[in-house]
């Protein structure tokens, strides 16, 4: 099985005056998988996403895509095997859906059959009659997709695909990319600031704060990099609590929560309430949710970002 990064930057850095933007990243995509790029808004995400797709020039670094190095002289090769979404679909609203996907083929030199294909991937091959102006928001983001796919591309780069779209329109959307990896066998680097829809969706993370990542890796890496909160179940919670004040607990329904303990310090905790003769009902570690651990690396600040 190839395991050579489909997306490899080394290094790279976007400046704006002596602010820096995205910081000396290096980030790796492995191939067919969904990559979740996250941070707070500012964070260099889009930065990112541009210098990937040579709509931005990097003040320095490297990029390797699709096993090229990507420069001035290999942007266009490197590009016909990369498909994007970034901000917004860029369709003609006065013109209907199949109108914009010829065009489409006609500007990227598709082959119409792939441009088929991909208009029935995404399931709107029975809207192609329709104004573009009279779609729904997540029909716009599905011709939007299937523009991306019109040159039957490895790789996606997707920002924000799902901003905007109600719940039913979310999901339809993160099936579908889940879809294109899982089935199709591409790659999808996707942004968003729906971080309960990347835990859905993607495998691998990037997550980065102020243009440096901070923690790159499968989600189960992730997880497992963190120290769970411990639930402790007891019906004499604030006599435990007053025990344990020096570990900060906090209370829970039927019982308290501590966090950042290694199982011996677990032990330790458990050891100490039954000497002083407080009941324990039920001791156990609770997952994070991708929200509590983006939070935990990123500040709280950055969800209201």
């Amino acid at each position: 099985m190839d395991t050579q990064p489909i997306i490899a930057t080394r290094g790279l850095t976007k400046t704006y005056g002596n602010t820096p933007v995205v910081n000396n990243l290096n980030l790796e995509v492995a191939p067919g998988v969904v990559h979740g790029l996250l941070g707070p808004n500012g964070s260099g995400k889009s930065t990112t996403m541009k210098m990937l797709l040579g709509l931005i020039a990097p003040t320095s670094g490297e990029i390797t895509m699709l096993g090229q190095p990507m420069t001035a002289a290999t942007r266009t090769q490197v590009l016909t095997g990369v498909g994007s979404l970034i901000e917004a679909p860029s369709a003609y609203p006065h013109l209907t859906g199949g109108e914009n996907m010829r065009i489409a083929t006609r500007l990227l030199n598709a082959d119409p059959a792939h441009t088929q294909q991909a208009i029935e991937l995404v399931r709107l091959e029975n809207q192609m009659d329709k104004l573009v102006k009279n779609y729904s928001l997540g029909m716009k983001q599905r011709l939007g997709i299937a523009m991306a796919l019109a040159r039957d591309p490895q790789l996606l780069i997707l920002d924000e695909p799902t901003n905007g779209l109600d719940p039913a329109g979310i999901e339809e959307i993160r099936e579908l990319i889940v879809s294109l990896a899982r089935e199709q066998g591409r790659t999808v680097l996707v942004s968003s600031h729906l971080l309960s829809e990347i835990e859905k969706m993607a495998s691998h993370l990037t997550i980065i704060n102020q243009g440096r990542c901070v923690f790159q890796g499968s989600q189960q890496e992730l997880y497992d990099a963190q120290l769970p909160d411990v639930f402790i179940q007891t019906p004499a919670a604030s006599i435990a609590a007053e025990v344990l004040r020096g570990l900060h607990p906090a209370p829970a329904d039927g019982g308290l929560e501590l966090s950042g303990l290694t199982d011996e310090q677990v032990a330790e905790v458990c050891a100490q309430l039954v000497s002083h003769g407080i009941p324990l009902h039920q001791v156990v570690r609770k997952r994070r949710s991708l929200e509590e651990v983006f939070i935990g690396l990123t500040g709280r600040e950055a969800l209201s970002a």
